[in-house]
């Protein structure tokens, strides 16, 4: 097998990046979907020219990064996709996992007319006293809860979501139909997040023991005029998911394969 000129040998980036990169930009072509397998370290070392330590070091920053899971005289094996990709979802969660096969579920628990707090009343952009819509979702993914959603949305607009079928059905997609807002791809959403200590009651609905540590993403979505469409809380299981910052993207994401060890 012959090499192939890919890495740049006198640049300030290391080899081991390089290649870990590289691979990265191959793996999310599809390139091994059909295996779910990387290759060989003897075959990377010849397509890369480089030493077994280059790419030893390559394969360990992809795995701590759980992009590949390497197994003792099986193979380096691909990850489950993460879920999801990012903090903001521009095309709307639900439609997000249907366009990456991810199998999510989700249960309503709460949809009903409230007057929100006044924190939420100020992010919407609402008076005191005015309603809004609230939906509050538990996400799971393979039986394993490890998302709750709170969500309220200015009542005069959007109460027709009272008798959808939200369960099933993406609420962007919905918003869409029923008024003249086009969501995915012409919004702005703004993300607070932060770390704490679970509530009680929401440790509960994700089946955790106290004390438990979560993700908090509280999401202000504009439209591109900056008029307020919704405001989301968004807890994430700890124990599931990482926080990536980087000075090419910033990723909060729930791990498909932490998720299947907790059965």
């Amino acid at each position: 097998m012959e090499g192939i000129a890919v890495l740049c040998r006198n640049s300030s980036c290391p080899l081991y990046l390089q290649v870990a990169q590289d691979l990265q930009t191959r793996i999310e072509s599809g390139e091994f979907a059909s295996s779910s397998m990387l290759p060989s370290e003897q075959d990377l070392c010849v397509t890369y020219c480089v030493s077994r330590t280059t790419v030893r070091r390559a394969l360990s920053l992809m795995e701590e990064y759980n992009v590949i899971s390497p197994h003792q005289g099986k193979g380096i094996y691909l990850q489950e996709p993460k879920l999801p990709d990012s903090l903001a979802f521009p095309q709307g969660f639900t439609q997000y996992c249907i366009e990456h096969d991810i199998p999510i579920a989700t249960q309503i628990l709460v949809l009903c007319r409230s007057i929100p707090t006044p924190y939420v009343a100020r992010r919407l952009q609402l008076a005191q006293g005015d309603a809004a819509v609230f939906l509050k979702r538990l996400r799971t993914l393979k039986n394993v809860p490890v998302a709750l959603e709170q969500t309220w949305l200015p009542f005069e607009r959007f109460s027709f979501l009272l008798n959808t079928g939200l369960e099933i059905d993406s609420l962007y997609e919905m918003i869409e139909q029923h008024t003249d807002i086009h969501i995915r791809g012409n919004i702005s959403p703004s993300i607070v997040l932060k770390s704490e200590l679970a509530l009680a009651d929401d440790a509960e609905l994700l089946q955790l023991a106290m004390p438990a540590a979560v993700f908090v993403a509280d999401e202000i979505v504009n439209s591109t005029t900056g008029s307020p469409i919704l405001f989301t809380r968004r807890i994430l299981r700890g124990d599931c998911s990482k926080y990536y910052f980087s000075n090419r993207a910033n990723q909060l994401s729930i791990l498909a394969e932490l998720v299947q060890d907790k059965n």
